[in-house]
């Protein structure tokens, strides 16, 4: 795309007056550049403000080896908070005339800025502006909002806290990282700033203008300025992180992987090109330095141009803007059930404006445990061979982690999951209890297609072999993308079964046991960031009618943008719309594949803590136990005890992160060249209730539809937007972005337990004899849930940690009466 010049917006600079007095400016013209420099001037301050104040956070914690995730805080939500009000009131000071009421008084300048916000990232910045008061929360609170969150992802909420102490040198370089490349961001905004405003002077007494970079030279300074400053960046990170002839070669500098940088890095277009930029492996110091000179002239000038329209000689705003883009490593885990089968999956969500993460829980699909049914008979009846399971979206229980954040998610609708039934114990119409398999196709009337490629869900198959080009292997899917998003961050979830299902049910009619089941399945939660905090995942939009294999929708966002599909699912909440395997996310914004083993029942399911559980970790809670953990080696498995772990290694026993003895059991740093000793994920604790450790303030809710529900009595009391997008925190009314919305949901934190020996926690299922060969049971499970490779999902949904499931769902089997 080449540069676009609107001659329309020039026109008010140049109506000069009077022959006799042509060199003296109309009074409207000038007004309309005060309110471009005004726009230009405080979006790009509210962008370095923002990013400043969370680079401040961060750091502070990143020098005392911290886990990062737990920004911002209190404190800096309000500093940016307070610094978004300013700048849009700046606007609207210098937009909205002498009364300086936009839309009062018929005199507020026209800047020629756009009637509709040019939107970032296909997100959710495209409302319209009827006036200047829309400018500031159009560009300030969304589109920098955005791009400040997103960069800052990337800077630090992968990052493995490194010993201030006994890892110096990785301490070092990850202060010298975030430092730098914030200092960047900052001087390549305030160069464009700048140099736009010089545009607007020119255009203002009529003379030769040119766009600013990336398009054109504008002010001849603008580039240099850039050039220098990132040259800047580039030698205190090398500095820093490049060994000790302080060099990015490769000569002992820093392995990113070792810091928690992720293992490739987001790729975009440059703006007004075809050219693809970013991108690629992250191995080396090299190339985590180039990734972040990268991806952040991209978020920057896709601000700068955004502010820009309406200046003269602006181009238009670039399509490459509003591409849908893999986010960064992530930021909120939030495990979520979906249809019908009890498929744990983990998603990160982050609370106000920040990268805070808030997690919830998710299962998606079928049900790995179906109920069968049966109906007696006379002659001729049939003992089933099929049943198909289908979660329902209300009523059910999803709670993952320890600080609570996780508890209570959501569901999708239309997962369904099918199994084979043989080896009943009776004959037909007593079939009493019989054993099933699975998965296998569904085939039922507008049921979903699930067995697809598991790098490209659009892609149907029946064998590995059908996945050509990287898209394998063909995998069963357990029902729709989940759209998961809390606290202020998005994920989007796929669900596949890592292996079979097999289990028992009793299909009697009546009698003892009857509708009882006992099942496994092994699941693995792919998790993607979310594309905004109302839109996790691509959407399948305009489709009539969900599963019946009509293609009749269009994906907006993902790998298929663009593309027709037939929906497949839909969030009980309005905000995440409809979703399609047809419409994957983009494979770059991966950020963990969890593996879940799932043992449900009918019945109950308990997990006590004992002496042999592992001991948490968090300061304070030392001397109390937790439920989970991850093994003291490298393989990252997760575990409740000891057994479950390889002989002579310890659940939660500390073990190099990194480096050269990665996975070795460890005391102290120095046992750990170029790494920490810790463990996985969040620093673990029983709960995050106010009262603190040993308090018991975890405790039963009486004012919960389920008996097992427990709360922190002590607080944490939570605020959030009602009645719609109840996943996003507030402090106010004016932080509910959807229409009718407002600030007016709240509830203390859940918790599981206090972390005491002998503390239980139950999940409950319920079994439903079945009647019509029709049953609506619900299935319980317990399970452990690991840490993703993102410290702000763990911190915020307090991974790895236990996860519950009470799922209620209808089968139906193919027996006859």
């Amino acid at each position: 795309m080449g540069i676009v010049r609107s001659s329309l917006k020039l026109l008010p600079a140049l109506l000069l007056c009077s022959a006799i007095t042509a060199s003296v400016v109309h009074a409207d013209a000038a007004a309309d550049s005060k309110c471009r420099a005004a726009i230009g001037k405080n979006a790009a301050a509210f962008a370095q403000a923002k990013l400043k104040l969370l680079q401040k956070c961060n750091e502070a914690l990143v020098k005392k080896g911290l886990p990062v995730g737990s920004c911002p805080d209190q404190k800096t939500s309000d500093k940016i908070t307070s610094t978004q009000a300013k700048v849009d009131a700046a606007i609207v000071k210098s937009c909205a005339g002498k009364d300086k009421v936009c839309a009062a008084g018929g005199d507020d300048a026209n800047p020629g800025f756009p009637a509709t916000c040019p939107n970032f990232e296909n997100g959710n910045c495209n409302g319209a502006i009827a006036d200047c008061s829309g400018i500031g929360p159009c560009l300030n609170d969304c589109i920098g909002e955005a791009a400040v969150d997103q960069a800052v992802s990337l800077y630090y909420l992968g990052l493995i806290p490194q010993d201030p102490k006994a890892a110096k040198d990785a301490n070092k370089c990850q202060l010298a990282i975030s430092k730098s490349i914030t200092g960047f961001f900052g001087a390549k905004s305030k160069a464009l700033q700048k140099c736009w405003d010089t545009e607007n002077k020119l255009g203002l007494k009529g003379s030769t203008t040119t766009a600013c970079p990336p398009f054109g030279a504008g002010d001849g300074k603008a580039q240099a300025a850039i050039d220098k400053a990132k040259a800047k960046s580039d030698g205190a990170i090398c500095k820093a992180c490049g060994g000790a002839d302080k060099l990015c070669d490769g000569n002992a500098d820093i392995d990113p992987a070792t810091l928690g940088f992720p293992s490739s890095c987001p790729p975009v277009t440059v703006p007004g090109t075809s050219t693809q930029a970013c991108g690629g492996a992250i191995t080396t110091m090299a190339q985590l330095r180039d990734c972040l000179d990268c991806v952040t002239e991209f978020k920057i000038d896709c601000i700068s141009l955004a502010a820009a329209q309406g200046f003269p000689s602006a181009p238009a705003y670039p399509a490459e803007c509003n591409v849908v883009l893999p986010a960064t490593p992530t930021p909120t885990v939030t495990a979520t059930v979906t249809g019908g089968g009890p498929t744990p999956t983990v998603t990160p969500t982050v609370t106000g404006g920040g990268p805070t993460a808030t997690v919830t829980a998710t299962v998606t699909g079928g049900g790995p445990t179906p109920t069968a049914t049966s109906t007696p008979g006379g002659g001729g009846a049939t003992c089933p061979t099929e049943i198909t399971f289908t979660g329902t979206s209300t009523n059910g229980v999803l709670d993952t982690g320890w600080t609570g954040n996780g508890h209570d998610a959501t569901v999708i609708s239309n997962g369904t999951v099918s199994v084979s039934v043989s080896g009943c114990s009776g004959a037909a119409p007593n079939c009493n209890v019989c054993s099933y398999t699975g998965p296998i196709e569904n085939t039922g009337t507008h049921q979903i297609h699930v067995r697809r490629c598991q790098n490209d869900s659009a892609i149907f198959c029946t064998s590995d072999g059908d996945c050509t080009g990287g898209t394998g292997p063909c995998k069963f899917f357990f029902g729709s993308n989940l759209p998961l998003a809390a606290g202020g961050v998005s994920t989007c979830v796929q669900n596949v079964f890592a292996a079979g299902i097999t289990g028992t049910a009793n299909v009697d009619t009546s009698g003892a046991g009857a509708g009882t089941s006992v099942g496994s399945a092994s699941v693995t939660s792919i998790v993607f960031n979310g594309i905004t905090l109302s839109n996790p995942c691509p959407q399948c939009n305009g489709d009539t009618t969900i599963n019946d294999g009509v293609k009749g929708g269009t994906c907006s966002g993902g790998l298929h943008n663009g593309s027709s599909c037939d929906a497949n699912g839909s969030s009980p909440n309005a905000a995440f719309g409809t979703t399609s395997l047809d419409c994957p996310p983009l494979a770059g914004a991966k950020i963990a594949a969890l593996p879940i083993n799932l043992d449900n029942t009918t019945g109950t399911k308990t997990r006590t803590l004992v002496s042999t559980s592992p001991t948490c970790r968090a300061p304070g809670w030392t001397a109390l136990k937790c439920q989970c953990d991850t093994c003291g080696d490298n393989s990252g498995t997760v575990c409740a005890t000891d057994s479950d772990c390889a002989a002579g290694i310890i659940c939660g026993g500390k073990r190099c992160i990194g480096g050269a003895n990665i996975g070795a059991a460890c005391t102290v740093a120095s046992q750990c060249p170029g790494s920490a000793c810790s463990a996985t994920g969040a620093q673990t604790a029983a709960n995050q209730c106010d009262g603190g450790p040993g308090s018991g303030d975890c405790v039963a809710d009486a004012g919960t539809p389920s008996p097992n529900d427990r709360i922190c009595s002590s607080g944490p009391l939570e605020s959030f937007c009602g009645p719609v997008e109840t996943f996003r925190g507030c402090h106010a009314d004016s932080e509910c972005t959807r229409p009718g919305d407002t600030c007016s949901v709240s509830r203390f934190r859940d918790c599981f337990d206090n972390g005491t020996l002998g503390e239980t926690v139950t999940s409950t299922g319920q079994a439903d004899p079945p009647s019509g060969h029709q049953s609506d049971p619900t299935l319980a499970a317990m399970f452990c849930v690991g840490p993703t490779s993102s410290a702000s999902v763990n911190s915020a949904a307090g991974l790895p940690g236990l996860g519950r499931l009470e799922l209620q769902g209808h089968s139906v089997d193919n027996g006859t009466p």
